[in-house]
């Protein structure tokens, strides 16, 4: 069932990382602000949708009270995804992408080494099968390896952009966020901290507070009131329902197979390179191509390994 719910993830946030560029204008200073207030008010509705799934059932405010330490995590991933929009207004999706999602790799070698300090190395050594180590390899070599194929490029592109090389620090830093926040979710997932579906409600009110936030700054610099929910608006709001999504999935993946879930979670750069390269004519160089395969054959290698369990 991880296998499954992964797979979904990593194709809703590719879906999410197009929807994103489509709604950046370069145009608009508070584009990457207003990107915030509507994926703040949709991940809201985790709050109060997954009550019923919770096995605490403790009202949100109860809920923050009780794990302010991990708070800190949320607080750091949703800040450093609000400036990771800020380099997605000025570079490619194509370029963009692959260059946040490096983090797939660190996450491996953290959570290993997380398994052998706490004394539960055997893990790896009952549930890692070669398949499963051939699949990861090349997920993590081709994600990497895209990374790279992507900088050589990023310069050039960057020079078009009003920025710069500067807007490449930007998906660097979330990249370093992201790595944090994938490791203790899985170890706090492990240790049965909070379930699945109250981690996902903290979540979903950090996001909503600072949408609320980048709202209110909004009005206060405008002088008017934004709305969100408008028909030009629309590209914000497929994002932030693709994003919610998939971070659902996320969640219930990553507490089954961390180990394996994080790199092909890291693979949505695949969907967001061939979907940019379909619908917003993203230039497909033979390096990227090479690749993705590489990813796509590591991805199957896992499945494989996943239905061989059954």
């Amino acid at each position: 069932m991880w296998f499954i719910l992964t797979i979904a993830a990593m194709f809703m946030w590719g879906c999410a990382d197009v929807f994103y560029k489509l709604s950046m204008d370069n145009d608009n200073p508070d584009s990457y602000l207003e990107v915030a207030v509507t994926l703040g008010l949709i991940m809201g509705l985790l709050v109060p949708i997954l009550i019923p799934f919770s096995e605490s059932g403790l009202p949100i405010t109860q809920l923050m009270r009780e794990n302010l330490l991990f708070m800190l995590v949320p607080v750091g991933y949703g800040v450093s995804m609000l400036y990771s929009n800020i380099g997605l207004k000025f570079l490619e999706v194509s370029v963009f992408s692959p260059l946040q999602n490096a983090s797939g790799a660190f996450p491996v070698i953290f959570l290993v080494v997380y398994y052998i300090v706490s004394g539960r190395g055997e893990i790896l050594r009952e549930e890692v099968t070669s398949f499963d180590m051939a699949g990861t390899v090349l997920i993590v070599c081709g994600i990497i390896a895209l990374s790279f194929a992507e900088q050589r490029l990023a310069g050039v592109k960057a020079d078009r952009k009003r920025i710069g090389a500067a807007a490449l620090l930007f998906p660097l830093i979330f990249c370093i966020f992201d790595t944090l926040e994938t490791v203790v979710c899985a170890i706090i997932l492990d240790g049965d901290t909070v379930d699945e579906a109250d981690l996902s409600r903290l979540y979903g009110a950090v996001f909503f507070v600072i949408g609320l936030i980048c709202w209110l700054y909004i009005w206060h610099k405008r002088g008017r009131i934004f709305n969100p929910f408008t028909r030009s608006n629309a590209p914000r709001i497929f994002a932030a329902v693709c994003e919610c999504t998939a971070y659902i999935f996320y969640v219930y993946a990553i507490g089954q197979k961390p180990l394996f879930v994080a790199p092909i979670i890291a693979s949505f750069c695949v969907v967001s390179v061939i979907l940019s390269h379909i619908f917003l004519h993203e230039r497909l160089e033979r390096s990227r191509f090479v690749c993705v395969m590489f990813i796509i054959v590591g991805i199957v290698l896992l499945g494989i390994s996943e239905g061989l369990s059954y």
